[in-house]
């Protein structure tokens, strides 16, 4: 059955969507799309056009059968409709909108995958640049139809001194942090989204747990307001992070695990830090923080040599990868990381 090319179109797609948080995995992408719905049908379409568009443009211009297969060109594409969507109300003008910027966003994708070689790893960057450049656009062009950007996307807000935190916000902030990946404000979503995770990688799904609870408790620390914290605005750049960092990128252990905190902690900071910066351009701060802090990561195993000991050649699952650490021989069934 997975001979039709409808059908492996349709894996493709799935598998990109998966890939958003690092997972090749077609079902876990399912039940991403699953969760999505559930917190906005709107979203949920926008997301499934994102990826196709992105999918088929990869396609069209011949881009390497087993990256297409893994899903690397579909999930940016994955991102870019969700977050237009969050600017803009559905109609003809959004239709248009997504399917050129996913266009595009594959194109971006594979400038980025050539300029970092194939140790590098192009991550979410796609996305952040290419909706950069679109929502950039209708700030000038304001006079689109039905748009919607006169104000950011969500972005946190700080007090002046510690709030005091409900066990609800702490709740709702973990489990907000990884729906908010997908610019989803939905505790059930961030629920069945670590239910996908884990059906892929209960490691992974640990991790993104991890990420999330840090980002709570760093914004909460840094002054975020409770309604900031239990949107999960200081949650999802960890999420991303300590998932990349805590076994998939290198492997998982105690140098790993303290490094993936460090990690967390750093993006959930640059996070405010972009939020500041970007203010005055009304643009989000997205996902970048969490490809800075891994691009540092990347590149400074050039000068340390223990963290460049801990690199996954072929990267995986945190548990594929520790299989094949202890038995190199081991056939393994890893996935390509984005």
């Amino acid at each position: 059955m997975r001979s039709a090319p409808a059908v492996r179109f349709a894996v493709y797609v799935l598998r990109g969507i998966g890939q958003v948080m690092l997972q090749d995995n077609f079902i876990t992408g399912f039940l991403f799309l699953v969760g999505i719905f559930v917190s906005s049908w709107v979203s949920g379409l926008y997301a499934l056009l994102g990826t196709v568009v992105s999918t088929w443009t990869a396609i069209f211009l011949k881009a390497p059968a087993n990256e297409v297969d893994a899903g690397i060109y579909g999930f940016n594409g994955t991102l870019t409709g969700l977050a237009l969507a969050a600017y803009l109300s559905h109609g003809i003008a959004l239709i248009v909108f997504v399917i050129i910027a996913s266009m595009f966003v594959a194109l971006t994708t594979a400038a980025i995958r050539h300029i970092a070689g194939p140790r590098g790893h192009a991550l979410t960057a796609p996305f952040v640049i290419t909706t950069w450049i679109f929502l950039g656009a209708l700030i000038v062009y304001l006079g689109l139809p039905n748009a919607g950007a006169a104000e950011p996307l969500q972005q946190p807000s700080y007090a002046a001194a510690l709030t005091r935190l409900s066990a609800l916000d702490v709740i709702l902030g973990i489990l907000n942090g990884p729906a908010q990946v997908m610019l989803q404000e939905n505790p059930w979503t961030g629920a069945i989204f670590l239910v996908a995770i884990a059906f892929n990688s209960r490691v992974s799904c640990l991790a993104a747990l991890l990420g999330s609870a840090i980002g709570v408790g760093v914004g909460w620390y840094m002054g975020g307001t409770p309604h900031s914290i239990h949107q999960g605005l200081f949650g999802f750049n960890g999420v991303l992070t300590a998932i990349v960092l805590g076994g998939i990128l290198f492997l998982l252990n105690r140098t790993t695990v303290l490094l993936t905190v460090l990690g967390v902690y750093v993006s959930t900071v640059l996070f405010g830090s972009l939020v500041v910066i970007l203010k005055p351009l009304a643009l989000p701060a997205l996902t970048a923080p969490f490809v800075l802090v891994t691009w540092v990561y990347v590149l400074a195993c050039a000068k340390f040599p223990r963290l460049a000991s801990l690199v996954v050649v072929s990267p995986g699952t945190p548990e594929g990868n520790l299989r094949a650490a202890r038995d190199p021989l081991v056939e393994k069934e890893q996935g390509e990381v984005p």
